[in-house]
């Protein structure tokens, strides 16, 4: 009696085919592969990987290429930005900040401006180094 499980002319995929160097049939339905068989296949295809020298051209493409980071950050600070305008300007902002630099212009004859602390001329050196690295990281990045 025949078995009526599997169609008339299919042959079942084995690990012979490939160790022979056979081709697969191409009707033949492939669903579990084992242990032994992916490891026969990493096998193959290991041995017919071919290395094309592209001269760091993939690279500098990917480079150019936008990032979906990128335009999420940039999308995100001008969301921020126009928030912060609208916040401005519903709390009347332009009012404190006169007032804050009137008192500022009016105080600073009082103040020894120029008396700078070892601690101010650090944090000073340690801010405006953190802008030198953030603009050279974003100059790469662009």
């Amino acid at each position: 009696m025949k078995d009526e499980s599997k169609p008339i002319g299919h042959t079942p995929l084995t690990t012979d085919h490939l160790a022979k160097g056979d081709a697969a049939p191409h009707n033949v339905p492939v669903t579990e592969i084992g242990e032994q068989d992916e490891a026969l296949l990493e096998h193959f295809f290991a041995a017919q990987r071919i290395e094309i020298e592209d001269n760091g051209f993939s690279q500098r493409v990917m480079r150019r290429l936008p990032s979906r980071t990128s335009r999420l950050n940039r999308l995100w600070t001008l969301l921020c930005v126009v928030l912060g305008l609208v916040f401005f300007f519903v709390v009347r902002g332009w009012q404190a900040l006169a007032d804050a630099v009137t008192i500022v212009l009016r105080t600073l004859p009082a103040q020894d401006v120029f008396q700078l602390t070892p601690l101010t001329i650090v944090i000073s050196l340690v801010l405006l180094a953190y802008m030198v690295v953030f603009h050279q990281i974003e100059a790469e990045v662009d």
